[in-house]
């Protein structure tokens, strides 16, 4: 996650993803929304894409 948040054309299109992006923002990052899914307060969801980059 901080290698594709860390990247500038992505932190372009977002509001709240600084450049550039700190040591520790992902894992911080995680680990609040993982507390905030147990609770029920809030959930975040991801696309992938399967197969080669």
């Amino acid at each position: 996650m901080q290698e594709l948040a860390g990247d500038i054309e992505v932190a372009k299109t977002t509001l709240n993803i600084p450049h550039p992006y700190p040591d520790g923002a992902a894992e911080a990052w995680i680990e609040r929304t993982r507390d905030a899914a147990e609770k029920g307060e809030l959930y975040a969801f991801a696309m992938i894409r399967k197969g080669k980059r």
